[in-house]
C-alpha cells in the first residue's frame, strides 16, 4: 500500500511472499534473484516501511545504476526502481529516499545472486 501526503509518500508493505530483484543493465541472463526467505523478506519490508520518500523536483531520467524490485503477496504486487543515488521510481514518479536504500537492497541482491556455496 502507498500512502501519499502531498510530495511525500510512505510504503506499508506486509504479507510479502516473494521479492524479485533484477539488475536491469546486467548482460547476465540470470540477473534476477527471487527471495522467499521470510526473515530476509521482513528485513526488506522493514527497510521500505521505515523510510519516507520525498518527491524529486526534477523528473529527468537518472543515469545511476538501478535495480528493479517487485514485491508479491497473495493478492497483489508492487514494482519499483531503486537507483544508486537513492532515488526510487514508483509508477514513473521519482522520489528521494531519506535512508540509504540502494546499498541495502544491492547487498541482498549480491548475496542471493551468488547462490548457496557448495559444501566441501
Amino acid at each position: 500500500m502507498i500512502s501519499k501526503d502531498k510530495d511525500e509518500i510512505s510504503l506499508k508493505l506486509e504479507n510479502t511472499k516473494c521479492i524479485g530483484i533484477c539488475d536491469v543493465v546486467s548482460s547476465d541472463s540470470n540477473s534476477t534473484v527471487n527471495i522467499t526467505d521470510p526473515e530476509i523478506i521482513n528485513q526488506i519490508e522493514s527497510l521500505f516501511n521505515k523510510t519516507s520518500f520525498i518527491k524529486c523536483t526534477i523528473q529527468a531520467p537518472t543515469r545511476a545504476r538501478s535495480l528493479f524490485i517487485t514485491l508479491y503477496n497473495d493478492s497483489s504486487s508492487i514494482s519499483l526502481f531503486v537507483c544508486e543515488n537513492d532515488i526510487v521510481d514508483i509508477d514513473g514518479t521519482k522520489y528521494k529516499s531519506e535512508d540509504i536504500t540502494f546499498d541495502a537492497i544491492n547487498t541482498f541482491y549480491l548475496k542471493y545472486k551468488k547462490g548457496p556455496r557448495p559444501k566441501l
